[in-house]
């Protein structure tokens, strides 16, 4: 069963006002209004209010971000990557590649069961790397994926001279067996703007080659 994030009881509740209306309030007392009157006009605790002044919870609001922006970006490059590949990653998909990550390393997250990081935590990762969007992966349509005699004689004079002198023992065979050619109607992530049939169009032009 996925874990699902929760809040405590007697936990730090998320603001419900904003920023400016925070730095509004913290600027009326400087100036000589009391906290309870500040409180009442901004319509923020006094709570809140004592321990901006005392610097208490300098932090963002909520849970601190697990991984640090280069290893989320590294992840984000590795989605991205590949998508282009023509193997779009889905959720599911994700949360094993954070678990593969933590566990080399030897790193423990409380807050994952097991290493796999809940549905919840996939879905705000997903919603602070601008870089990413979730969409629907379609198969493409069997006219478009078509490869004609042009095609594979263009691939063979390429092959040649990438060959040359390269021994026999250096080439290996690929086997297509592991290549999904055939998506299905499923949600998966990738760059935000990027063409997802056009990828899968390379990935099945390089499964006829």
């Amino acid at each position: 069963m996925p874990r699902v994030y929760k809040r405590s009881p007697g936990c730090r509740r998320y603001q419900d006002y904003s920023a400016e209306h925070l730095e509004k309030a913290i600027e009326s007392i400087q100036q000589g209004m009391t906290q309870r009157i500040a409180a009442a006009v901004y319509n923020i605790p006094r709570s809140t209010l004592k321990n901006k002044l005392r610097g208490s919870h300098a932090g963002s609001v909520g849970g601190q971000r697990i991984f640090s922006e280069g290893e989320e970006l590294m992840f984000v490059n590795h989605i991205i990557t590949m998508s282009s590949f023509g193997f779009p990653l889905d959720s599911f998909d994700l949360r094993c590649i954070i678990k593969s990550f933590l566990d080399r390393q030897g790193r423990v997250v409380r807050s994952f069961q097991n290493n796999v990081p809940a549905i919840d935590w996939t879905k705000s990762f997903i919603k602070r790397r601008p870089e990413l969007t979730v969409r629907f992966a379609s198969n493409i349509k069997r006219k478009r994926a078509q490869v004609g005699a042009t095609v594979i004689t263009e691939y063979f004079d390429n092959l040649e001279p990438e060959l040359l002198n390269v021994p026999a023992s250096h080439i290996w065979n690929y086997d297509e067996t592991n290549c999904s050619a055939n998506p299905g109607n499923k949600k998966i992530i990738t760059k935000r703007g990027s063409n997802i049939q056009s990828e899968l169009l390379i990935q099945r032009r390089a499964q006829h080659q």
